[in-house]
This record gives structure tokens, sequence and C-alpha cells, in this order.
């Protein structure tokens, strides 16, 4: 196993209890915030307390004297075990339709339509009037499609659209805020790019689909009579490799020349330890500086690879020094 040594920018980790830098060896791909190149860029970056509000803050909201009314509306006094932790905190608001929003080290998770992957599995992001509703809930499972259309609850007004899955068509409605489902898209565009609104290609008639909705793929055999239209099962570069029986019950994830699948599905290595990073209008990881905090949207984080391969921008920025130290996954060995 090769090793891959940078003495000259040997970097550093957060220890979360102890709050040192510390070297640690990472793996390569999979790691979090936390992960310095050299020990004064973690020193320099990590100086900061915990966060005793149950909901990130950007800015300290101020200190305040438990049975006082001086946070102002939409917060409350947090009485902490020292004045330092006794600040103004916002009042957390459930946009949830089932449960409660995500939390992460105890803080609640926000998401946004450009961050979205941020939320883990079994959870969607919903998107609310503004950052304090824009949070990862719990999914409501199945085809966000077939679900039916809700105007939700609250005193906003946001125009989104939803899918009617009857005449497969995405209209425009008035959401109120919060509670409400997955079919709930931004624009008329997302909810098309998402759910089965077809246009019929047929001079006569319609065309043949499947009882979801959905077309039928070609199925290539090996030879004519075992080259027919089969039912569609999704996104070819999503659906498992599945070896068929006699060169036949295969599905879409099949392809003649390995051209055509490069051409189809975007090649590139996840290193994100969770969801997906930022991707660009290619369907290709957005590249960054982890030196350069505005290399990547406020939403994501520079992942440190060993090349410019695996730098890339990564969901869930959080405060590093905040973050447990995480080696990783792969074969490198590389001094941080």
């Amino acid at each position: 196993m090769a090793t891959i040594s940078r003495p000259s920018k040997a970097a550093s980790r957060t220890a979360k209890l102890n709050k040192l830098c510390e070297k640690f060896v990472y793996f390569g791909a999979g790691g979090n915030r936390n992960n310095f190149q050299t020990l004064e860029e973690c020193q320099t970056q990590c100086p900061e307390s915990a966060n005793p509000c149950a909901v990130a803050v950007a800015t300290p909201l101020g200190q305040c004297t438990a049975g006082v009314r001086n946070c102002g509306a939409g917060n409350f006094c947090h009485v902490g075990a020292s004045p330092q932790t006794t600040i103004c905190c916002p009042k957390p608001v459930n946009a949830c339709k089932i449960g409660t929003p995500y939390r992460s080290q105890g803080v609640v998770v926000h998401c946004s339509s450009s961050n979205p992957t941020v939320c883990p599995a079994g959870h969607y992001c919903h998107i609310g009037a503004g950052p304090p509703t824009s949070v990862c809930c719990q999914s409501l499972g199945g085809d966000p499609c077939a679900e039916p259309w809700t105007k939700g609850e609250g005193d906003a007004a946001l125009t989104r659209f939803y899918y009617d899955a009857v005449q497969r068509k995405c209209f425009a409605f008035n959401y109120f805020g919060t509670k409400g489902n997955q079919n709930n898209f931004l624009t008329k565009e997302q909810c098309e790019a998402r759910c089965p609104v077809w246009i019929n290609p047929c001079s006569m008639g319609q065309p043949i689909l499947t009882p979801n909705q959905r077309p039928y793929y070609c199925h290539i055999g090996f030879d004519e009579l075992t080259t027919a239209c089969c039912p569609s099962q999704g996104d070819s570069c999503t659906l498992e490799v599945k070896e068929g029986r006699g060169r036949m019950e295969g599905n879409e994830n099949n392809f003649l020349l390995r051209e055509h699948c490069e051409a189809t599905c975007p090649v590139w290595v996840n290193v994100c330890p969770k969801g997906e990073p930022h991707l660009l209008h290619t369907g290709m990881p957005q590249h960054c500086d982890p030196l350069n905090e505005d290399s990547c949207p406020e939403s994501h984080w520079c992942h440190p690879g060993p090349d410019a391969s695996t730098t890339m921008c990564c969901p869930g920025r959080v405060d590093p020094c905040m973050s447990a130290m995480s080696e990783g996954e792969g074969p490198l060995q590389l001094t941080r």
C-alpha cells in the first residue's frame, strides 16, 4: 500500500472534546470538514465554542437574563450552565408534516434547493419561506409524484407546483409554508423533470405507457425476437446491474459500448461522507480550493482530496472544530 506523505503540509484535525488540533491519518475519501492540511490552518479556523442553541445561528444573538424578555420576537432566552451559554436562541419551528426536523449533534440541519443532499436517508429537504423552515423532514415514503398535493399550514403565500398523476401535468398552487409533502416543487421545470410528463410523439393515438404512466424502453437482445419494448424501471444510471438469464431479462443499465454508458451516466467517485457532491450542469462534481471558503456554495464545504479529482464540494457545511475526527475510507494514507 502506497503511503502519501506531505511533511511540508502536515495537517491537523481538532479533537471534539479537548478542542485541540491533532494529527491523524486520512484515508482519502468519506471524511468531513474537520480536515485541515496544516496545523496553522486548523488553529486559525477553530477557536470557537459550542453553539448552545438547537438551531444553527449565523451570528450570536447576545446574552440574556432568565425571566427577562429581551431577546426580541421569534427568539427565547436559553438558560445554560454559564453566562456564556445563556444566550438568545431562535424559537424552533416544526415545518414537517410527520415527526420533527432532523438534527445533527443536537442542532437542526437546514437545507436549501441548492443543497438538498445534506438530508440523510429517509428524509427530504422541505423548502419553506426561509431558512428557519427549510429543514430535513421525514419522507412520507413512496413516489413524490404519486402523493396528493396539499396547501400545508401557515401564513405564507408561496407559489409552488404539484404533479397531477391523472392528467400527467404540473400545475401551480399556493403553499402556506409548512406541513407539506414532497409533491411540492419550486418551479414547473423541476416538477416536469421529476415526474413523468410526456409529450405524445405519435401521429395517431397514444403511446403505450406502463401502469405508473412511464414509457417502455427498448431491450436490445441477441436477435430480432428478443429485441423488444420492455417496461421502464427508472433511471438507467441508478439501477443495479442485472445479468439476466439466457441473454434476456435484464434492465436499462445495459449498454452495448462503454462509450454509450459514459455518455449517458456521469462517471466520478463520490468522496463525500453524506449525500452527493454539488453537481454542475454537466452532471460532474464542482471542484474547489480547500483554502477558499467561497469556492463552494454556502451550504457545502470543500473536501480536501489527494488530487483535484477528489477535491470537491460536499453537502453539510458545519463548524469543522465541532466535528468528530473521521479517518474516512479508502486505500490511501495521508498525513492530516
